[in-house]
């Protein structure tokens, strides 16, 4: 999940620098910001469904994570919908909120 992945505890099993910006993978919807930052953004809308986002990012791409998504299905999915509607945001957040939660060997 979002909470997961943003603890500093748990920076040893991202596959990326949590400082990279948002806009190396996406669409620029978070101007200036890392994936880091994304992820502890509070909010609904753009900012749940940027959280969800890095953590499928992170979820897709983690050795070790047994993913329903590859890494470029959840860039597409992101790109394809940004910029949208707060419709389209919950849909697709919903979508990856749904794969987040399904459990994580990770420490």
């Amino acid at each position: 999940t979002p909470g997961y992945w943003k603890q500093p505890h748990h920076f040893d099993s991202w596959p990326y620098d949590p400082n990279t910006p948002f806009s190396a993978f996406f669409d620029d919807a978070f101007p200036g910001k890392s994936l880091l930052q994304v992820l502890k953004q509070g909010g609904g809308g753009k900012k749940a469904l940027g959280r969800h986002t890095v953590a499928a990012l992170l979820n897709a791409s983690a050795a070790g994570v047994g993913y329903n998504m590859s890494h470029q299905d959840v860039v597409d999915t992101f790109n394809d919908v940004f910029p949208g509607t707060d419709t389209e945001y919950e849909n697709i957040k919903n979508g990856f909120a749904a794969l987040n939660e399904m459990g994580c060997p990770l420490n």
